[in-house]
């Protein structure tokens, strides 16, 4: 932060710098300040220098004190740590001509930093969305990537995204849909889960119908790795045929006049470096000329889940 000027001149500063880092591994975590400093620091006229000890408090003359180089920790255990700076801390404890009233804090440059060890270093994803295809014909774009996803990555979070927005004509439509994200690491392992659920599903003019399409993937890792995917279809029919809704994994059917469609598309790894769900509702492949805006080779995946917790 630069051009630091508190309190009408009371504190000024040609820049403030707070720094906080942390640092995980299987063996434990620590935090420390990361290079905190001041320029040209002055406080009720004093010059400060440029490295003030932690914790140093100035008294302000009418207003209370000042705080330099606050910190908060670092506090270590044997799986997590924290640690925050404040470089300016101003805690007003007498009545005074600025309006400031007693108890409020003037926090300048603050830095916090945590981090969690997990067993073994593990970085995850997740990532759900309605729909993706290329190959398509007679639109503004001949690819859909990924459309609405929800998605986390690297040290996990949640995510989650609704919409009932519309699909490019040739592809066909759908109703309402959410997908949700999500992936957590522990001091004892790793977890991360992904899912998206459709609504009122009506594709390539009346070919592929369905009243709800449900998929979602899910992952564990601690050293080992496991996982599972499932695939939910609620009345779907492909060319007017009921479709059983136990279908099985990887289960291929032709869609007349287009090529064929894959139901419940699913791959999974799960070893001692890594836990992998990939799982797709519906993969359809146009293999045939047709009249429904599909291109040779065009694709289109409708209802994809995914999620991965692996060691680096």
């Amino acid at each position: 932060m630069q051009n630091v000027n508190l309190l009408r001149g009371l504190i000024t500063a040609s820049q403030v710098r707070g720094v906080a880092t942390s640092t995980s591994s299987s063996g434990g975590a620590t935090s420390a300040d990361g290079g905190s400093t001041f320029s040209n620091l002055i406080v009720a006229g004093r010059s400060i220098g440029t490295f003030v000890a932690p914790n140093t408090v100035i008294n302000l003359p009418g207003i209370g004190s000042a705080t330099l180089n606050e910190r908060s920790g670092p506090v270590n255990g044997a799986h997590s740590t924290d640690y925050s700076v404040n470089m300016i801390d101003v805690k007003i404890s007498l009545t005074n001509t600025l309006g400031i009233p007693i108890g409020a804090h003037i926090v300048v440059a603050h830095a916090s930093t945590s981090d969690v060890s997990t067993a073994q270093p593990v970085y995850l994803t997740a990532n759900a969305y309605r729909l993706s295809a290329h190959g398509l014909l007679n639109t503004s774009t001949a690819s859909i990537d990924s459309l609405t996803p929800a998605e986390v990555s690297c040290s996990g979070g949640n995510s989650q995204v609704s919409t009932t927005s519309s699909l490019p004509s040739p592809v066909g439509s759908t109703g309402a849909t959410t997908n949700t994200a999500s992936g957590k690491n522990t001091s004892t392992g790793s977890s991360a889960s992904s899912s998206t659920s459709i609504a009122n599903v009506n594709l390539l003019n009346g070919l592929i119908t369905a009243t709800n399409v449900k998929a979602q993937a899910q992952v564990n890792w601690n050293g080992t790795g496991s996982g599972s995917s499932s695939v939910v279809l609620t009345n779907l029919k492909i060319a007017g045929i009921t479709i059983n809704p136990s279908v099985k994994p990887n289960t291929r059917v032709p869609l007349p006049g287009v090529g064929y469609v894959v139901i419940n598309e699913q791959a999974s790894i799960n070893n001692a470096t890594e836990s992998l769900e990939y799982v797709s509702a519906l993969d359809i492949h146009s293999t045939l000329p047709n009249v429904l805006g599909l291109k040779l080779g065009g694709e289109i995946i409708l209802g994809h889940a995914d999620a991965r917790a692996a060691s680096y």
